[in-house]
């Protein structure tokens, strides 16, 4: 732990879900936290106990990453607090399940400025601190929905390979600084997020336990992704051990990307 004592992480979109998951792994390293919400204030407050709880210090910010304005004030409180941001975590994303010729203007430029945007906001405030010390670690989480692009899901699929697209290039411009670049996708998560896909195929398009067919045909595993797995290979990522690794995707999907793919309207 002694060597995470110094190093501050600043997480988006971490008062639940996978977001809340890395922010508790990286507290069990001793590691110091910036947690970041829009809205659910008492989520965040009891994930910022639960680290706490851990033995880590941290603090919890409300900020639109959505929006740069408010970003640029998000990291001031965060240097302002701790001084420096060493490592950052790109989780925050919006998926809105819905076809595309059902798609509005406004819902698909809500979900680019959450889930593509906000990682140029971040990263652009927060890389200089990484710069000036020669060393930084950067995760994007992505999805295996901006690798293969999901049905119902055209706005959160662009946005998730704007992300890996992103995360190459960073790491590639990067590098000379000794900060690393890479991106976690997962597929389908056990969180509300990744649970209500399947709630929306059930209720608005009519099909029969969508969830029971996916992991029944879509999966190896038979089972949904869970957040401290996607946690765990974030952990790595930061760890000394991974200090030859960047430019690259971590898929974590249940193995999804093997299985028989038999669409779940059948």
């Amino acid at each position: 732990m002694a060597e995470w004592k110094n190093k501050v992480a600043l997480i988006t979109g971490s008062s639940r879900g996978i977001g809340k998951a890395i922010a508790i792994k990286f507290a069990t390293m001793g590691i110091k936290l910036i947690l970041n919400y829009r809205k659910r204030e008492e989520e965040a407050n009891k994930t910022l106990e639960e680290i706490k709880s851990a033995g880590s210090e941290a603090i919890a910010i409300k900020c639109n990453v959505a929006k740069y304005e408010e970003v640029k004030q998000l990291v001031k409180q965060a240097r302002d607090h701790f001084g420096k941001i060493d490592i950052l975590v790109n989780n925050a994303a919006l998926g809105i399940a819905n076809s595309f010729l059902e798609m509005d203007v406004e819902s698909w430029q809500k979900q680019i400025e959450v889930s593509l945007n906000s990682c140029f906001y971040v990263t652009k405030e927060v890389v200089s601190d990484m710069i000036n010390q020669r060393w930084g670690r950067i995760i994007n989480i992505s999805s295996l929905a901006g690798i293969y692009g999901i049905k119902y899901l055209s706005a959160y699929s662009a946005a998730k390979a704007g992300v890996i697209a992103l995360t190459k290039v960073l790491a590639a411009e990067l590098s000379q600084y000794n900060i690393t670049v890479n991106a976690i996708a997962p597929g389908f998560v056990e969180t509300e997020m990744g649970l209500s896909y399947f709630k929306v195929l059930e209720l608005m398009k009519g099909i029969k336990n969508p969830l029971e067919k996916f992991l029944k045909y879509s999966t190896l595993t038979k089972k949904l992704v869970k957040s401290e797995e996607v946690a765990e290979v974030a952990s790595m990522l930061v760890s000394p051990l991974a200090e030859n690794i960047t430019g690259q995707i971590f898929i974590i999907d249940s193995g999804s990307t093997l299985s028989i793919l038999e669409p779940v309207e059948n």
